[in-house]
């Protein structure tokens, strides 16, 4: 979990009532921005940093398989929520039943029947015993509950500009490990969009290191590593290029999975220069596509 304890202690005795603050990792230099939350240091507090009754449900639903779990943040305003949820569910049934598990991935009852004596290219070997199925849910969460008070705010500071959009309904996907996107928010929340997002999450395994994937990992408390081990899913020839979120359509150079070998970075690149040209193309079509992905989104 990638969260930082830091303790001021120019503030020891001014009160006896110890407090916490949750910020956002610095995203630039200057100075710190306040808190997305703060109260009382107590254990209740303490433990609904990293857990609510919200986020359990997502790991819940996340490690049955679904491809991703939609947070809708009602706005308060019945008739603009119920819009957006019918948007969703409607969506939600289309990519369902349109969309496909890529080409050439074995779900785990198809890699069990593998025979052991055939080799096989472990850079394209997925280890998984998740499920592997097209299916996503929604989960709504109204702005006047307690219990989701930190979970709620910190999706609502993903970015800076989201204050000006309280009184919308938002809608966060949240997929893999507890990764969040950026929200749909208003009439942004429509079948079309929905439908583009959804064809991400089910597309191609990226190549992409985590931190220019778009999005923020959120605090859920969750064992990860110990869920995803066990069994396997297997590869059978290269995927296809990653379908982008909306317009986010980073074009692969190599359509196989990549994963870390003990040989020589460099001495690769070198032998390989066209893999540092595909990625400079491959962040250009990334930050291009996320500025026309955030123009279409409200």
């Amino acid at each position: 979990m990638n969260l930082e304890v830091k303790i001021d202690s120019k503030k020891f005795g001014e009160s006896s009532a110890a407090s916490m603050e949750l910020f956002y990792p610095p995203r630039s230099a200057g100075p710190r921005t306040p808190p997305i939350w703060s109260g009382a240091l107590t254990m209740e507090n303490a433990k609904t940093l990293v857990d609510s009754s919200a986020r359990r449900e997502v790991v819940s639903r996340l490690l049955s398989g679904e491809s991703a779990v939609w947070v809708l943040i009602e706005s308060g305003n019945k008739e603009k929520d119920d819009r957006a949820m019918i948007e969703i569910e409607k969506a939600i049934a289309k990519a369902e039943a349109e969309l496909k598990i890529p080409d050439g991935v074995l779900t785990v009852a198809e890699a069990r029947k593998v025979s052991a004596g055939n080799e096989r290219d472990l850079n394209a070997t997925l280890r998984s015993s998740i499920p592997l199925k097209i299916q996503f849910s929604l989960i709504r969460i109204a702005r006047s509950n307690p219990g989701e008070s930190i979970f709620r705010e910190m999706l609502l500071h993903m970015e800076s500009d989201l204050g000006e959009f309280r009184n919308e309904p938002m809608v966060f996907p949240v997929f893999g490990r507890g990764r969040a996107l950026e929200p749909l928010i208003a009439r942004g929340i429509n079948r079309a969009n929905i439908f583009e997002h959804s064809s991400y999450f089910c597309g191609a395994c990226s190549c992409e290191i985590k931190n220019q994937n778009p999005g923020v990992d959120l605090l859920i408390s969750a064992n990860w590593e110990a869920a995803i081990a066990g069994n396997e899913v297997v590869v059978e020839k290269s995927l296809p290029p990653l379908l982008g979120i909306g317009a986010l359509t980073g074009k692969a150079t190599d359509g196989e999975e990549v994963t870390e070998t003990t040989g020589s970075v460099s001495s690769d690149l070198i032998s390989r220069p066209w893999i540092m040209v595909g990625g400079v193309i491959l962040l250009m079509l990334v930050f291009g596509s996320v500025l026309i992905l955030r123009n279409k989104r409200y």
